[in-house]
């Protein structure tokens, strides 16, 4: 291993002034950046002898090939490149693999010293793109969630989530990411007003980056995989509620009635959405993909396309036949392949709207909201007030753990623990008459 400046001549500059000295004959003048230069003249008189800037790392590598590397301009930082090198040489020849603390290093190098490494064998492919920077990495990430067809918006949250993260905790390659640091970011980001929902949300994202880049054979470690989600229970930022049986009928009525359109939609669009989502249960980026081919009106039902669903798992899903009749009037002159409903950004709003022309609140007076969403846990809602077993709720609804389904997505309607309570045999005991079995 050797670090040195490599020389080469250039012809004797004109004005050069000839020095006589004991070592030999020198040339000084000026270069082209206004330098002045004192180098050795050759034998002849007609050339002198410069330096490189650059120091430069020479080394024979794992299969004794002589291999020079252009470092630094300052010695000290080419020694450590050089040191470097042959720890890397080790850990190849050893078999023991790159530890952390030299991949580290090897991170700290640049680009084009990491390209010429692995171009020579000395970092396999792997191990390359491991050392790659994290924007890099991310970019990677994201590629691959666009591949696999992943909802648009989904994959512009994990981007903006990562490359926030990155920049705030100083993240530029994969070794620079510990637990520690994310757990601080994330307590930062909760200091600053941000919900245990949203702090949860990025650590999923982080620790799908992470496990990705596990499966790509990139790393062998997950540096957040002991970092635990909060309970978000303790920290409801947006509580949702299911509107009394009543109270929905008049949201319908009220909306079919409406006068005029909103966001695009007239009434009885916009009550046909509300009403699907309802009674099927449907997100609204699910109702948004919806054409009419996705219905089979003779049999009530409506097929949803597996990547245009939460789970990326195709579903049919019964109608209910009156709902089946008005859908199928309401598309009977579109073509199969039309979008039925133009579904705007904003159906919160949308539904905010409809709920003041109805005279209910979209926060009532619990602070509980009721947005679109909701539609989808008033649907969990209206199966469990009809004695729904769970498990079929839970099919219907399309939820992995039948907890959620009970948890999140039903709500107790007024009256329901009264009626509860009164449905429970009688126990009491007349006074009158156990005197008279006494007597």
């Amino acid at each position: 291993m050797r670090v040195f400046k490599p020389s080469y001549t250039i012809p004797l500059p004109e004005g050069a002034k000839i020095l006589r000295r004991k070592g030999g004959t020198f040339a000084k003048f000026t270069n082209a950046r206004g330098e002045e230069i004192v180098a050795p003249v050759s034998k002849s008189g007609k050339r002198v002898t410069l330096e490189t800037n650059c120091y430069y790392v020479e080394f024979r590598d794992h299969n004794n090939y002589c291999r020079r590397l252009k470092a630094f301009t300052d010695e000290p930082a080419s020694q450590r490149v050089a040191a470097t090198i042959q720890d890397l040489l080790n850990a190849r020849g050893s078999g023991a693999g790159i530890s952390s603390d030299l991949r580290r290093r090897i991170e700290g190098l640049p680009k084009t010293m990491r390209t010429e490494l692995a171009t020579w064998g000395l970092l396999d492919e792997r191990a390359n793109t491991a050392t790659k920077p994290l924007a890099e990495l991310v970019a990677a990430f994201i590629e691959s969630m666009r591949a696999r067809e992943l909802d648009a918006q989904h994959i512009r949250a994990n981007r903006s989530d990562l490359t926030k993260l990155c920049e705030a905790c100083g993240f530029i390659f994969l070794s620079d990411i510990t637990g520690p640091k994310v757990e601080a970011y994330l307590k930062q980001l909760r200091d600053a007003g941000t919900s245990y929902c949203r702090s949860n949300h990025v650590l999923v994202t982080v620790k799908a980056f992470l496990a990705w880049l596990m499966r790509e054979g990139i790393t062998q470690a997950n540096p957040v995989v002991n970092l635990r989600p909060l309970n978000e229970r303790e920290d409801r930022r947006h509580p949702r509620r299911a509107l009394e049986v009543n109270e929905l009928k008049r949201l319908l009525e009220t909306t079919k009635r409406s006068a005029g359109k909103l966001f695009g939609l007239t009434g009885h669009e916009r009550y046909l959405i509300y009403r699907l989502a309802t009674e099927t249960g449907l997100r609204r980026g699910e109702i948004t993909k919806l054409t009419v081919g996705c219905f089979d009106f003779d049999k009530g039902v409506v097929s949803l396309d597996a990547k245009y669903t939460k789970n990326k798992k195709g579903a049919r899903l019964p109608l209910r036949k009156n709902l089946s009749q008005e859908l199928r009037a309401f598309c009977r002159d579109k073509l199969p392949t039309a979008t039925v409903f133009k579904m705007p950004w904003a159906t919160s709003i949308m539904i905010r709207r409809d709920l003041e022309a109805a005279g209910l609140p979209y926060k009532d007076e619990a602070g509980r909201f009721f947005d679109f969403h909701c539609l989808r846990g008033e649907f969990g809602t209206l199966l469990a007030m009809r004695g729904v077993h769970p498990k079929t709720a839970q099919v219907l609804m399309r939820h992995h753990d039948v907890n959620l389904t009970l948890n999140l997505y039903t709500h107790v309607l007024a009256g329901q623990e009264n009626a509860a309570i009164e449905s429970l045999p009688d126990f009491s005991v007349d006074e009158d008459e156990q005197e008279r079995k006494a007597g």
